[in-house]
């Protein structure tokens, strides 16, 4: 008789009781996982900010270090400019001798570059930041210039560029002024 209440309580759960813990856990999940997406995209957004503004950073120590002008510009390869492209389709980070603001593959160093994000990224350039459309350049004295030849020739480039993730508007503003980089988060 012992032997068969042992058994008894060691069967296990009710079909209650199995019932409520997975309701219990469905409700825990569906809360939980917004907010794990949310954490994901905006760990996306930290991500892509931080590279942008690392490759802008190193490009103006490289330009200081080197006596030479190094120039950020959007590419859709990572080995060329793509004038009139966009910055969602990567980047890359090259010794500008012609002063150009485009590189020259041949005869142009490539230092770094970055590829397209695979998240839905939104840069977004503020009406008075034409000058950084195409490219950012950075002279041997550190500052952000216009390439020589251009319009603007030789002046300091100044804007800003939001770069936001598309689906939860979080990102971060980098703003261009000289050889100054700031950054702050903005939430759209």
């Amino acid at each position: 008789m012992q032997g068969l209440q042992n058994r008894r309580l060691a069967g296990g759960f009710t079909l209650v009781e199995l019932v409520v813990t997975l309701a219990v856990a469905a409700i825990l999940v569906s809360t939980a996982v917004p907010s794990f997406v949310e954490l994901v995209s905006n760990s996306h957004a930290t991500k892509i900010a931080n590279d942008f503004v690392a490759s802008l950073h190193a490009a103006r120590s490289e330009a200081v270090k080197r006596n030479v002008r190094v120039t950020v510009c959007h590419s859709a390869n990572q080995k060329t400019c793509n004038p009139g492209g966009k910055w969602t389709d990567g980047w890359i980070s090259f010794i500008d001798l012609d002063n150009s603001g485009t590189r020259q593959a041949a005869s142009e160093r490539l230092l770094g570059s970055h590829e397209k994000a695979d998240t839905p990224f939104v840069f977004d350039l503020g009406e008075d930041s034409l000058p950084l459309q195409d490219y950012i350049s950075f002279s041997p004295d550190g500052m952000a210039r216009a390439a020589t030849g251009s319009a603007l020739g030789g002046a300091i480039q100044a804007g800003r560029l939001e770069l936001r993730n598309a689906n939860t508007g979080v990102g971060r503003d980098v703003a261009i002024i000289g050889g100054s980089i700031k950054v702050k988060e903005v939430q759209s």
